[in-house]
């Protein structure tokens, strides 16, 4: 019986590639702690071999340094930057802790790498937003100066006594008219289109945050990503119309708590109300941040004034019936919260004004309760 060679046989490219994946086979009769140094020995020339530019150093450079660290391990060459020595190095003498000391410097480099290139990727799209926005609103003045003449010209064509040049100039008009409503439409329709790509690469690129992002205490997002966020929001509702709401949550007598039970039980409170935070906003929009010392700010994108308010009244629900168990008490806690949909004409400091002033209200008021801003009518997309 003829065999089909082609059907078994693996390509060159096939098995080297099975060996970067796997490395070398490890037989069962070899000495554990040989397996582990082999182990290690893949890991490093794996890592060489996918490496990719960082800040400090090219791909080629870092590969020779992994090549290096795996040939000082596997077969006791001098570790990297040291003296040669015609002898292998005896396993005890080895640098076990340095080649962790290298790894952990180019994890640390590469994570500066994607964080600066993630950075510098968000400030090229929201450039190319602004300028947009600057060119959309160029063109409506355009369109508006367009139609201010037409206007003007059928009125002096309706005093003209030429039937026939009077008729002919209305059909030109009206034709006009037609024309920059017909490109009005397809240029909104694009910019919808436009939009909702633009909204799913922010929401990558957010899901890719840095860790100076987060608040240490509440691994929430911090001031700083919050600003950021907001003022992107606002571009967004700027440009495409899409509604958004921003809630300002504030911990009834956060002071008393600190006050009489100590700072670790108010950290301890802000934990746990992070926490709910977490668990309560967890549509792809939503965006939950500590604003500062016991307040948080939450943006909830693709939500009108109808959906805030709902989704306000769920959290201040929930948090109602925690019970926080500390040194043997428990506190039964409760926030006040300042809900502002966004209106058309907002800066993101006039939104957080009224945000913080719907806020000031609730707990001016008796606390546990929402207070909303007035909303000037736009765009409306409810959540399901």
């Amino acid at each position: 019986m003829a065999w089909n060679m082609n059907a078994v046989r693996k390509t060159d490219e096939n098995i080297e590639q099975e060996k970067i994946e796997s490395g070398p086979r490890l037989e069962m009769s070899v000495d554990p702690g040989e397996q582990a140094i082999e182990t290690v020995g893949v890991f490093l020339r794996n890592m060489g071999q996918f490496s990719f530019d960082v800040l400090e150093d090219d791909a080629e450079v870092i590969a020779e340094k992994f090549d290096l660290w795996q040939k000082h391990l596997l077969m006791g060459l001098p570790r990297p930057g040291a003296d040669p020595d015609p002898q292998p190095l005896p396993m005890d003498r080895r640098d076990w802790p340095g080649v962790r000391q290298f790894f952990a410097h180019h994890r640390r480099s590469e994570k500066r790498y994607v964080d600066t290139s993630m950075t510098d990727m968000k400030r090229v799209i929201w450039a190319l937003i602004n300028g947009l926005n600057r060119a959309v609103s160029q063109d409506s003045q355009i369109d508006k100066d367009v139609l201010t003449e037409l206007t003007r010209l059928q009125a002096m064509v309706q005093s003209a006594s030429l039937v026939d040049i009077k008729r002919e100039v209305l059909s030109a008009v009206s034709k006009i008219g037609s024309a920059i409503e017909d490109r009005q439409k397809e240029q909104q329709e694009y910019i919808r289109q436009l939009g909702r790509q633009l909204e799913s690469m922010s929401d990558q690129l957010r899901e890719a945050r840095a860790e100076s992002t987060l608040d240490p205490l509440t691994r929430l997002h911090n001031r700083k990503a919050f600003d950021d966020y907001l003022a992107h929001t606002l571009e967004l509702f700027s440009l495409f119309s899409y509604p958004a709401c921003l809630m300002l949550v504030d911990v009834d007598h956060f002071k008393t708590i600190n006050d009489r039970m100590g700072h670790p039980a108010g950290d301890a409170v802000l934990r746990v109300l992070s926490d709910r935070l977490g668990r309560t906003f967890v549509m792809k929009g939503d965006f939950v941040a500590r604003y500062g010392g016991e307040e948080f700010a939450i943006v909830l994108r693709q939500a009108d004034a109808d959906a805030g308010r709902a989704m306000a009244e769920r959290l201040l629900a929930d948090v109602r019936g925690l019970r926080i168990p500390i040194e043997g008490q428990e506190i039964d806690l409760t926030i006040s919260i300042g809900l502002a949909p966004v209106s058309p004409g907002d800066s993101v400091q006039t939104w957080i004004a009224r945000a913080d002033s719907a806020l000031y209200e609730a707990k001016r008021t008796g606390r546990d309760r929402i207070v909303a801003t007035k909303h000037q009518p736009n765009a409306s997309v409810s959540r399901a």
